[in-house]
């Protein structure tokens, strides 16, 4: 019986007319249920705290400084998926093209390509034969 006395002391307070932890029945019935202003507080602080929330993330969208997301110098023009994280790419550095080969853990180089340009059309003077 010693050993079940700091487990019966508790259920014999709460027996006698004490809340619990050993405070009177009208302190716990009034903080089990908070007033309606108690409540609206509540709200109110988790609202504003929520409205601030979106304001810092409204600032730091609009002047976090980004990295621009194409570099005039190098320049992805296409890629080829040939297997789960892996692909051919043809990239422009400058005026140079190259095709590389990316896996999961490396990126390989190919060979240069060479730039095709498209032939002009011969002009109708030249065709005629210059008459």
């Amino acid at each position: 019986m010693r050993l079940l006395t700091p487990v019966l002391l508790p259920l014999r307070a709460l027996n006698e007319g004490e809340g619990s932890l050993g405070l009177p029945a009208a302190l716990t019935a009034a903080s089990a249920s908070p007033s309606w202003p108690e409540v609206l507080r509540v709200f109110g602080v988790l609202l504003g705290l929520l409205g601030l929330l979106l304001v810092a993330l409204h600032l730091a969208r609009r002047f976090w400084v980004r990295p621009s997301p194409t570099s005039p110098l190098i320049q992805i023009l296409a890629t080829r998926y040939l297997a789960a994280r892996q692909a051919l790419l043809v990239v422009a550095v400058g005026q140079e093209r190259f095709l590389l080969a990316s896996s999961q853990d490396r990126v390989d180089f190919l060979t240069p390509l060479a730039i095709s340009r498209p032939e002009t059309p011969a002009s109708p003077e030249s065709a005629e034969g210059g008459t």
